[in-house]
């Protein structure tokens, strides 16, 4: 008996929910709640309207014009302002995403990829947290396909970042803050 095989569409929006979920800059406004008591649903609106923008425009979708719409977005609901250039990555991942799944039909590779991607760096954060769950639920499609790797334990660099600021108290006993940051 043959397994279904899910079509490039659903791929596709599991690309995007991968890809959102992997997200910071929006996962922090998600989960702070920047929008008030509505941001899960504006979240959910930003999910569909990209899903939208590519059915409509299929593979004529432009990186600048999902750039901007993120920008937008971030500033008219989050009341935020992205400047780390993540909005333009997004985009540039969302627009390859899409023409791999559709025109090279190799979108469950991507999905593999970007999923083993985020369980990587899943698996980091919770190595540092002191968290060993190492359950395979994020994987909602199962092609038998799926390969697990154990990979080689090496020890980390040690980085030792500067104060951010230095402290110097003038003579009437107030802190003054000076920024390390050359103008």
């Amino acid at each position: 008996m043959a397994v279904a095989q899910p079509d490039n569409q659903q791929i596709f929006e599991k690309i995007v929910e991968l890809i959102f979920s992997n997200w910071t800059a929006l996962q922090l406004a998600v989960d702070h709640s920047l929008a008030g008591l509505k941001t899960q649903e504006f979240y959910q609106n930003l999910y569909e309207e990209v899903i939208n923008i590519f059915k409509v425009y299929k593979d004529q979708v432009e990186v600048s014009d999902l750039n901007e719409n993120f920008l937008d977005f971030f500033s008219e609901i989050f009341n935020m302002d992205v400047e780390d250039d993540s909005p333009k990555q997004v985009g540039m991942l969302l627009v390859d995403s899409y023409k791999k799944t559709f025109i090279e039909g190799t979108g469950m590779e991507v999905y593999n990829n970007l999923l083993a991607k985020g369980k990587s760096n899943a698996n980091k954060l919770s190595q540092v947290q002191g968290d060993d769950d190492d359950s395979d639920d994020d994987n909602d499609f199962d092609n038998g396909d799926s390969m697990d790797t154990d990979e080689a334990t090496t020890s980390q660099p040690t980085y030792h970042r500067e104060p951010r600021s230095k402290k110097v108290i003038d003579e009437d006993g107030w802190e003054t803050v000076t920024s390390r940051r050359r103008r």
